[in-house]
């Protein structure tokens, strides 16, 4: 059985989710505007990333036995100037998220809702991956700063990132 505070706290982490979600999508769309379709793939392969995830914790709530209560998606920002500004953005998110995990996988171990620990040790990996990632591309936009040929270049990596995560 799990815990209010623990549904709760899932409910508020499917919201987590499903506001990256969207932030993600508009973070795509600014992408693709500055004809940058590498970007734009990275970001809306992160979008569906995070869709996963808020399905994923819908799921197991559903499973056991718990209410779903979805809440309100806030508006994205949509307002960037630069890809390295996205890019930052993205990784400010990627690191609340990572917070939230931590503190979600710490209340089901401290509860014993061991079911639920399992389930949010996988978020924690999950998150490793997402922040470095995020971390790496911030660090590789710094260096070309804005330079066309380079960004050129990082637009191709940053797809193969996303295709080859697809194809894992």
């Amino acid at each position: 059985m799990l815990s209010k505070k623990i549904i709760n706290e899932i409910n508020g982490q499917i919201n987590e989710e499903l506001s990256a979600w969207y932030t993600y999508l508009a973070m795509a769309a600014h992408a693709e505007n500055l004809n940058f379709p590498g970007f734009a793939l990275f970001l809306r392969h992160q979008a569906e990333e995070e869709h996963g995830h808020a399905m994923k914790l819908y799921t197991f709530l559903i499973e056991w036995g718990a209410d779903v209560e979805l809440m309100t998606i806030k508006k994205p920002t949509g307002s960037y100037t630069t890809m390295l500004d996205v890019f930052q953005k993205a990784l400010k998110s990627e690191q609340h998220v990572n917070d939230r995990v931590n503190a979600l996988y710490e209340q089901t171990f401290k509860e014993k809702a061991f079911a639920a620990h399992l389930q949010f040790q996988w978020f924690v990996t999950e998150q490793i991956e997402e922040v470095k990632n995020s971390q790496w591309i911030v660090e590789q936009l710094k260096m070309a700063k804005n330079d066309a040929a380079a960004m050129l270049l990082l637009d191709r990596e940053v797809a193969n990132m996303a295709a080859s995560d697809d194809g894992a």
